[in-house]
Parts: structure tokens; sequence; C-alpha cells
């Protein structure tokens, strides 16, 4: 995730752009996946994300898997210092409509001195998707 401008201590309205990579995917047609997301959102560094709902859609790396769209409400938790952002709701277009499907990131909890200071531009952690397909 990269914030423009950067969060800080204060709380303001950034725009934020979300990039996800799924390097590999179980699905021998759809065997992997990307999106990008753009986003405005009033944050800081203590608050990275508000809940809410969104809509994003998963471009698979083979031409001959349709673009999935996915409908989601996604909550932000702080679990073991680090902020965790769940995301569940459904496919609503392209490839697995209409199954249900959570995406999980994690990511650190910024650096306090960053914070204080210039701020913290970017933050990157792992996620998953489970898509549920009956």
């Amino acid at each position: 995730m990269t914030y423009d401008p950067p969060i800080t201590n204060e709380t303001r309205t950034v725009d934020a752009t979300l990039t996800g990579v799924f390097p590999t995917c179980t699905d021998a047609v759809a065997f992997n996946a990307s999106y990008v997301q753009t986003f405005t959102d009033t944050v800081s560094c203590a608050t990275l994300l508000s809940a809410g709902a969104a809509t994003r859609t998963f471009v698979w790396g083979n031409p001959l898997a349709q673009p999935t769209t996915f409908s989601y409400n996604w909550t932000v938790t702080d679990v073991a210092g680090q902020v965790v952002v769940t995301n569940a709701g459904l496919i609503t277009s392209g490839r697995y409509t209409p199954d249900s499907a959570v995406q999980v990131a994690t990511l650190p909890t910024p650096d306090a001195l960053k914070c204080a200071g210039e701020g913290i531009s970017s933050l990157t952690g792992p996620t998953t998707l489970t898509i549920y397909h009956p």
C-alpha cells in the first residue's frame, strides 16, 4: 500500500494505492493473479485504513480466465503488533461467480519515529485469497 501524502501521527486525508500479487494459485487455469486499487481515506499511523466496503478486480495471469470482480466489506484489527485487514464478500462477475471469498492482508505496525517525522509512504505485507467454490 502506498500513501500520498505519507501518513503520520496526524489524521489526514490521503490518496492510497493498494497493489496485490498472488504468484501462485491452486487453479490450473487461473494460476496467478494481481490487482491494483486506488482510493481516498482519512488515516494516520494509528489507523492505517478505515473499515468500509469496496469492489476490486483480480486479473488472472492466464488470458483464458476472465477477470474476477470481488465486492466486499473489510475490517481492520490489531493482532500481536500487526494490522490485519480482512475482506469478506462475494465474487460478482467473471471467474468464480457467485462464490464467496475472503482475503486477509497483514501489515506491520508503522515505525513510530517515522510517524512522528517525515511519515510513512508505503507498507508491505503478505496477503491470501480464499475463494469458496462449492
